[in-house]
């Protein structure tokens, strides 16, 4: 071979390679995008089917997620009822991203007026599946097939592999969700929730937000700071710190999950608010507590001020976790998990698995909520009230009659602690306001309040007291059903519950 055709040999095999190479990276690429879909996009897409009047809004970036070392060490994907029970997030195993959306009502310790999720889920679903997973029955509205479950939710087909939900139950709401799928063009969200939305990410999973803008009326700000534990004492603070609140936009708070889950929890203004100062964190904390949302996590997170915001940096607990995915979570979970349990007879092995599984999440819920009372704090109604939510999405099928019947009676004793506490919330409104105070403006536009405050402070010490008697009542109740029904369950299927 000469000089020439040994180059020219050269040549085509070095080009031959890269070619190979090339195709190889390619195919490479494709399998990896095959395998791995882009949650982000499904999220981004999902986030156009919200309506507008949503100012609170979830993003959990599912895949990552449940690809996690915490989720994997945890067992959060197996196709269990007990895993789903334990999982910390309500999150389908096949899920790729999940939007939650609602509209809170942050005067009344953020209850719920209406909610609604969607689902991008990596296999189809269909609607009647659904039904018969959950125990319910196939429906139409608004000329489409829905799934009315016991969970008090309809579940639907939005698109191929996306599924829409709304809770609860109300049939005209859903109807008309419906009716205005096909004419969405682009995200509706304020541009507090767009923006918060962004930062869902493979690196931050879970992502909630409230958009509080316009939220604060100046009279009941001033009210909280003159009652303020934290500035007590500290008179010259409350109208400066008066005038940052009434600026209040929004808060976020994100989860980066990997071998741990680190929180970060930001709040939101429309001016700088390093006059907060070290005050910040406590007042905060107040806050959380008079909404009956406080987390012990929060306890132990740094502090930090960022020019219109502050920032709360620390890691979440399992419990903790549970807890703010409580705040907005999908109604239920379950149908994909059990897609392939059959109806069994009771006092089966089968009945005595479910059974054991229900058994075992249900108490989960009632320890976490254990701790909290342990702290001899009237600050986490809202937990309480999620929770008794929770225990309404666990999975029944094949559970023994008598333990759902303790589950139910479990839920309805949280839901009763709630109402307990907010109708104290009341009472304490009601009295305070026969007991005379009043506003006054001043020039620099703070409301200042002139309440008789040792008065007020025994009406709202009576009415705790009140709540706080209830609350013992319902949990010694909940105590002893739990060993009476763990007695009896394991009795009668010779396993231990």
């Amino acid at each position: 071979m000469n000089n020439a055709t040994a180059v020219d040999a050269a040549r085509f095999t070095a080009s031959g390679l890269r070619l190979r190479a090339g195709i190889a990276l390619a195919c490479l690429l494709s399998s990896a995008m095959l395998s791995h879909p882009v949650s982000a996009a499904d999220a981004e897409d999902l986030l156009t089917y919200i309506p507008a009047s949503a100012n609170a809004v979830v993003v959990i970036e599912a895949e990552s997620l449940m690809n996690s070392e915490m989720a994997i060490r945890g067992g959060w994907k197996e196709k269990k009822e007990f895993a789903y029970g334990q999982r910390p997030l309500a999150v389908p195993a096949e899920a790729n991203a999940i939007v939650v959306a609602a509209h809170l009502d942050p005067t009344d310790m953020l209850s719920v007026r209406w909610q609604l999720a969607l689902t991008k889920l990596t296999e189809e679903f269909p609607v009647r599946a659904v039904a018969r997973a959950e125990g319910g029955y196939v429906d139409e509205i608004a000329g489409m097939q829905v799934a009315w479950t016991p969970s008090n939710a309809y579940v639907f087909e939005v698109a191929p592999r996306t599924q829409g939900m709304v809770f609860p139950a109300d049939r005209q709401a859903a109807s008309r969700w419906i009716r205005t799928l096909d004419r969405r063009s682009g995200s509706q969200l304020s541009e507090y929730l767009a923006s918060a939305a962004q930062l869902a990410g493979p690196q931050t999973q879970l992502v909630i937000a409230i958009d509080l803008t316009d939220v604060v009326q100046p009279h009941r700000v001033a009210e909280a700071l003159e009652q303020s534990d934290t500035l007590n004492g500290k008179q010259d603070s409350v109208e400066q710190f008066a005038g940052i609140l009434r600026g209040l936009k929004g808060l976020t708070l994100t989860a980066s999950v990997k071998g741990r889950a680190l929180g970060l929890l930001r709040v939101d203004f429309d001016q700088d608010v390093s006059a907060l100062g070290t005050l910040g964190k406590p007042l905060l904390l107040e806050v959380l507590s008079d909404f009956g949302a406080s987390l012990p996590d929060l306890e132990n997170w740094t502090f930090n001020v960022d020019g219109q915001s502050i920032e709360m940096r620390g890691t979440f607990s399992e419990s903790g976790l549970r807890r703010v995915g409580s705040l907005l979570e999908l109604p239920s979970t379950k149908y994909s998990d059990l897609a392939e349990a059959e109806p069994s007879e009771p006092g089966t092995p089968d009945y005595a698995r479910a059974s054991q599984a229900y058994f075992r999440s249900v108490t989960t819920l009632i320890d976490d909520l254990r701790g909290t009372l342990k702290s001899h704090r009237d600050n986490h109604t809202l937990w309480f009230e999620r929770y008794a939510r929770k225990i309404d999405a666990l999975p029944i099928l094949n559970v023994d009659e008598e333990l759902l019947e303790w589950g139910a009676t479990v839920s309805s004793s949280f839901r009763g602690i709630g109402l307990a506490a907010r109708t104290a919330g009341v009472r304490q409104g009601v009295r305070k306001s026969q007991t005379y105070g009043d506003y006054s403006y001043s020039s620099s536009g703070y409301y200042s309040y002139r309440p008789q405050s040792s008065r007020k402070t025994q009406v709202q010490r009576e009415e705790q007291g009140r709540a706080t008697l209830m609350r013992a009542g319902s949990w010694k109740e909940i105590e002893d059903s739990t060993a009476a029904i763990r007695r009896a369950m394991t009795k009668k299927y010779g396993v231990e519950f």
